[in-house]
C-alpha cells in the first residue's frame, strides 16, 4: 500500500468529523465551545496524519500503521456521535443517540478483541510459558470479539429501558474474561523462560 493509500482512511474520517462538528456548530451555536474543540481535534488529526508518522524503519512504519488504525477508530466513533447529535438537533434520532454510541463501543470492543492476540502481551505472562501466554491471548481475544458483537446486537435489539443493563452485562463479561485469562497465565507454570 502506498503512503497516500495508508493515509486516506484517516483523512476521510477526520474530514467527516470536521464537517459534522461544523454542522453541529451551525445547528446548535449555544454549544460552540464543544463544537470548536471537536473541530480543532479533527483538524489536528488531519495535520498529524499529513505531516507526521513518516517512519523510516519497518518498526516505525508498523507503529505508524497502528497509530493510524487507532486514530481512525477513535475519529469514527466521534463522527458517529456527531452524526447522531446533528440528527437530534432536528428531532430525527429519538433515542438513537444512546443506541448508536453503544453499537460503536461494541464494535470497538470486537475490533480490539481481534487485535488482542496479535499485539498485546499480558504483564503476568512476561517470562512465562509462551504457549500458555498465547492461549490466554487467543481466549481473551475471542471472548472480546463475541462480547463486542453481542454488545452491539443488544444495543440495537434490546428494549430501550433495558439497553444499558444488556450492554453492561456483555461489557462486564469481557472484562471478567480478561481478568480470568490474566490469572490463568499468572497462576500456571511459574518457571521463567531461559534466553
Amino acid at each position: 500500500m502506498t503512503r497516500t493509500a495508508n493515509r486516506f482512511p484517516v483523512f476521510a474520517v477526520a474530514l467527516l468529523a470536521a464537517t459534522l462538528s461544523g454542522l453541529n456548530w451551525a445547528a446548535d451555536p449555544a454549544n460552540a465551545l464543544i463544537w470548536a474543540g471537536v473541530l480543532t481535534a479533527a483538524l489536528a488529526a488531519l495535520a498529524v496524519n499529513a505531516f507526521a508518522w513518516n517512519g523510516q524503519t519497518e518498526a516505525a512504519r508498523e507503529r505508524d500503521r497502528n497509530l493510524r488504525r487507532s486514530l481512525f477508530l477513535g475519529l469514527g466513533l466521534v463522527s458517529l456521535a456527531l452524526g447522531v447529535a446533528f440528527a437530534n438537533a432536528f428531532g430525527l434520532a429519538g433515542g438513537a443517540d444512546k443506541r448508536a454510541t453503544l453499537v460503536g463501543i461494541g464494535l470497538i470492543l470486537a475490533i480490539t478483541g481481534n487485535y488482542l492476540p496479535k499485539t498485546v502481551l499480558p504483564i503476568a505472562a512476561q517470562g512465562r510459558n509462551p504457549a500458555r501466554r498465547a492461549a490466554a491471548e487467543r481466549v481473551t481475544g475471542r471472548i472480546f470479539v463475541l462480547c463486542g458483537l453481542a454488545f452491539a446486537v443488544a444495543a440495537l435489539a434490546a428494549p430501550f429501558q433495558y439497553v444499558t443493563l444488556a450492554t453492561g452485562a456483555f461489557g462486564l463479561l469481557a472484562f471478567l474474561s480478561a481478568v480470568f485469562a490474566w490469572f490463568w497465565v499468572a497462576g500456571g507454570g511459574q518457571q521463567a523462560q531461559e534466553d
